[in-house]
């Protein structure tokens, strides 16, 4: 979560233009609030992956905002997003938010493996898009297609992970800043998401709305909670 009155930023990364209001029902405040996110999912995904359409990507994590913005992402290349979360709470939401699957796992990454599998018939998966890391690493890589691919963009869990042994595949590992630091990335990135938002497939998915600094506290007990399905927002 990141909050403040101003916030500094290069201003290399800075120049994305968001879309007109009009063309977006949810609002230009809800598009300052979220752009990092798709941004995120953009660049990890087709920049990054080379997620092609028809294929399958895991994302761990799902219920956040990159994780649901990774959703809408792989939906609108025609991609076949699975999601995973470890409460059954959260199933509908993200079935909700465009997951063609999701996987209930309680944090156990070889049952989230063995899933996978079997939703593929026992192919595997072409892409995994990762926020948690630490010893589920090795395991879930077993979900991985022959030749796949993993982009470990987030780590959740801070403890050593180990690589896993099903060769051949591919680990990336991916922070926005090196997409949206360049000409070209922000010009691609920013083509990509004001088109989605421009006809309504994607739609940022917002938890809650707080309004005003004074309810700070609020958001970070929702979040904390991890109850949460998408992006907190607080509105100054």
């Amino acid at each position: 979560m990141t909050w403040a009155d101003p916030k500094c930023c290069p201003s290399r990364t800075c120049r994305c233009p968001r879309p007109a209001p009009a063309k977006w029902p949810s609002g230009s405040r809800r598009w300052a609030s979220t752009a990092p996110r798709p941004s995120t999912a953009y660049g990890a995904l087709l920049e990054t992956a080379g997620l092609r359409p028809g294929d399958h990507v895991l994302i761990t994590g799902a219920s956040s905002g990159v994780g649901t913005a990774a959703i809408q992402v792989a939906r609108r290349i025609g991609a076949i997003p699975l999601a995973t979360t470890r409460t059954e709470a959260k199933r509908q939401g993200l079935l909700e938010a465009g997951a063609a699957e999701v996987i209930v796992s309680d944090g156990d990454a070889e049952t989230v493996a063995k899933e996978a599998g079997r939703l593929t018939g026992g192919r595997g998966v072409e892409v995994i898009f990762d926020a948690i890391g630490g010893p589920g690493f090795r395991p879930l890589a077993g979900a991985l297609a022959e030749g796949g691919a993993v982009v470990a963009y987030g780590w959740l869990d801070r403890r050593p992970a180990e690589i896993p042994w099903n060769w051949p595949f591919t680990i990336h590992t991916y922070a926005n800043m090196i997409l949206t630091g360049t000409p070209g990335g922000r010009r691609r990135s920013t083509a990509f998401l004001n088109a989605g938002l421009a006809d309504g497939g994607f739609r940022p998915v917002i938890a809650e709305v707080f309004e005003g600094l004074d309810r700070i506290r609020d958001a970070h007990h929702l979040m904390e909670s991890n109850r949460h399905t998408g992006k907190i927002v607080v509105r100054i």
